[in-house]
């Protein structure tokens, strides 16, 4: 007999079920429309697979600005890694994650020194 009721302990979390992809997208449509006044991403990417809102950003100087915008709007992280391309030139992986209505999104950038001021 299948069990149709489990009974689950305060001390545990329980998550809201997973958006679907339609569901991410309209939250990727609101999220845009209720920053329309902030520097725009040149690419956003929908994922019900990581519950992941994916947003790219210009990979020049003013996108450190862009995101600390962002950042402030929506409560988010800033973060900077600093890598080589296969090329030889420095760059920072610059990005900034936060929540909406129950998805993460994240919004990143590769910025190049020789594109970054110095």
């Amino acid at each position: 007999m299948a069990q149709t009721a489990i009974e689950i302990p305060e001390y545990v979390t329980v998550l809201d079920p997973p958006l679907t992809l339609p569901a991410l997208a309209r939250v990727a449509a609101d999220l845009l429309a209720a920053a329309d006044d902030l520097p725009a991403p040149r690419c956003v990417e929908v994922s019900a697979a990581s519950q992941e809102i994916e947003m790219q950003f210009p990979g020049d100087p003013f996108t450190f600005a862009a995101m600390a915008q962002w950042a402030e709007r929506f409560g988010g992280t800033i973060t900077g890694e600093p890598g080589t391309g296969k090329d030889g030139a420095a760059y920072v992986r610059c990005e900034v994650r936060f929540s909406a209505d129950g998805a993460t999104v994240k919004g990143y950038a590769y910025i190049r020194a020789d594109k970054a001021s110095t």
